[in-house]
């Protein structure tokens, strides 16, 4: 007897969407070709290779502007979900971060490719963590369990100091919604279009929790402002 043991939420829905996609082709075996490039791992390394051409990958400034473009229209968003104006002296601080699947023929990691607090120009440089559960990184939580996750600093810290027994350093930023991305993307063959998970977008709230404009109480607000995120993330990382 043989047990498949994911090591991550995410793959288990992937799995049965391999699964189908197997199934659905003639023979079933030829999932199994790799010139018809339609497994998982090909389809991904093939998003990837594609991808790290294009401007949303190169074009650090123009990556940036779009994420700034985003954090405008999510704050409009924001003041439509409250229900009193802010005093003019409370502004929220708020950061939009775009987390990418880099170079995964050799890398299990997120990237920090962008964010609202500046361009990010140097690729040698950028910021990556290894996929791993308890991080104590939004980002790579909500990439791990397959789902949006809004979490406190105080949650992050609490893990990470169970995975490295190490106290997390002091961070400005408090409350994170983080949102993961995938794209429909079939490998370049025309007979099969399966999503593959490639990314990260992070709504970043210096407020507390019970302070943020994140509507944390309402289903429908929190659904608005998570698909916002997921549209400009497919946008910026389809390939």
């Amino acid at each position: 007897m043989y047990y498949l043991i994911p090591d991550f939420h995410y793959q288990i829905a992937q799995f049965c969407e391999e699964v189908l996609t197997g199934a659905g082709q003639q023979p079933p075996a030829a999932y199994l070709s790799d010139p018809l490039n339609l497994r998982y791992g090909l389809r991904l390394v093939s998003w990837w290779v594609r991808w790290s051409k294009s401007a949303s990958c190169t074009n650090a400034t123009a990556l940036h502007d779009a994420l700034v473009e985003e954090l405008r229209d999510i704050r409009q968003q924001l003041d439509a979900f409250r229900a009193q104006d802010r005093a003019a002296n409370d502004k929220e601080m708020l950061k939009l971060e775009l987390w990418v699947r880099n170079d995964p023929t050799d890398l299990r990691q997120l990237c920090l490719w962008a964010t609202t607090a500046g361009p990010l120009t140097d690729p040698d440089i950028l910021r990556s963590e290894p996929l791993r559960i308890g991080s104590g990184i939004a980002s790579v939580r909500a990439f791990v369990e397959g789902q949006p996750q809004l979490v406190t600093r105080e949650t992050l810290a609490k893990e990470r100091a169970e995975l490295t027994h190490q106290q997390a350093g002091p961070s400005r930023w408090k409350t994170f919604l983080s949102v993961p991305i995938r794209v429909e993307d079939s490998g370049g063959n025309p007979n099969v279009l399966v999503g593959v998970p490639v990314g990260v977008v992070t709504l970043a709230s210096m407020s507390e929790l019970d302070k943020s404009d994140i509507p944390q109480l309402s289903s429908k607000n929190m659904k608005v402002l998570a698909q916002m995120l997921i549209n400009r993330g497919q946008q910026l990382l389809t390939a």
